[in-house]
């Protein structure tokens, strides 16, 4: 209702003033004699009017809202830019207007009626996409960051050992094949390291890997060098057979006997012996004598036997001479002594070399 804007007078205090009043029959308040509530009701904002629009009766008050927000006939312009009389909006809204939203029927959000094939096409979550990674599936595109991250076999993983990006599908055949950080064993030795290491290992450290031998250069395992050096090297330097005749020369092992051959330290061939005769030997007839005394000659000493052979010897007599004590006579004794100087010779000669 349109609000008062004057003061409605007391009836008791105008009766009183001996005045007649009434009252507006629209119901507004106003109170004033006949003469001026007929002017009032011509002008009463309560007062019943016909839109002309329309043709619904409204308080005049009230007309210029109702012909601007309810008037069934009145002109509203859209958003997409037509004017429309407001009772065939809906009509409009639901058949003809390209900015109306309508509701997607996949993923059941409000869209522009004339965006919505672009929609469904280019940014509807659930439009169906392929992996962007080539696998070739297709799925809603709301699911793309899952099937990308942690289902689709092209997508990226990185290799726990090298830290080399590697495709999933691969990471088998990296990890066997390509990583440099697998797990290998050395084919010579069996020294199991990274594969990274294989190539210092195989020229530097594998004790199987071949070495040229110092001697004659060719191809040895590190471990059987030395062996290879010493006792197997067709080259290694060897004495020759004639070292205790003077000869000192060291030739490799392959051309020894050719340089035995010409050695010029080769001994002259011993000259035949003689036929043997049954004729006992002089040494053997001294034996003879010696067996039959008992009593060295010199000092009256028993004397003992000889066990080597069998002769008889007088122990005092040797040690007053000077010569060891080692249980033979003076032949032996001698022949032991010489013996011994000989081999000493011999080892000192080999010391040498």
């Amino acid at each position: 209702r349109t609000a008062r804007l004057w003061k409605i007078p007391d009836p008791k205090e105008e009766k009183k003033k001996g005045r007649v009043t009434r009252m507006c029959k629209f119901g507004c308040g106003f109170l004033a004699e006949e003469k001026g509530v007929a002017e009032h009701e011509g002008e009463c904002p309560m007062r019943d009017v016909t839109c002309e629009a329309c043709g619904d009766t409204v308080e005049a008050g009230r007309l210029q809202t109702h012909c601007n927000e309810d008037c069934r006939e009145r002109k509203i312009t859209c958003e997409c830019g037509v004017v429309v009389v407001s009772k065939d909006m809906e009509a409009h809204s639901t058949d003809g207007c390209p900015v109306v939203k309508v509701k997607c029927e996949k993923c059941a959000g409000m869209v522009k009626k004339a965006d919505l094939v672009k929609h469904k096409a280019e940014s509807c979550p659930e439009r169906k996409v392929d992996c962007a990674l080539g696998c070739g599936k297709f799925f809603a595109h709301s699911h793309a960051f899952k099937h990308e991250a942690s289902e689709c076999p092209h997508r990226e993983e990185t290799c726990a050992e090298c830290e080399d990006v590697v495709e999933h599908c691969k990471m088998t055949h990296h990890r066997e094949r390509q990583c440099a950080s697998r797990m290998i064993s050395c084919r010579k030795c069996g020294l199991e390291m990274k594969f990274m290491q294989g190539m210092k290992h195989d020229a530097n450290e594998c004790p199987k890997r071949n070495v040229p031998c110092s001697v004659c250069k060719e191809g040895v395992p590190m471990d059987e060098r030395e062996h290879h050096e010493q006792n197997t090297c067709p080259k290694r330097p060897t004495p020759c057979k004639y070292l205790l005749h003077g000869c000192f020369a060291r030739t490799p092992l392959d051309e020894l006997e050719a340089h035995e051959a010409q050695c010029s330290f080769i001994p002259p061939e011993p000259e035949p012996e003689p036929e043997e005769v049954e004729a006992e030997s002089p040494m053997a007839e001294e034996v003879e004598m010696e067996k039959e005394i008992t009593n060295c000659s010199k000092c009256q000493f028993s004397l003992k036997g000889c066990p080597k052979c069998e002769g008889k010897f007088c122990a005092k007599c040797m040690t007053q001479s000077g010569l060891p004590n080692k249980g033979l006579c003076l032949t032996c004794t001698k022949q032991e002594i010489l013996k011994a100087r000989k081999t000493k010779s011999t080892a000192q000669v080999k010391m040498q070399f």
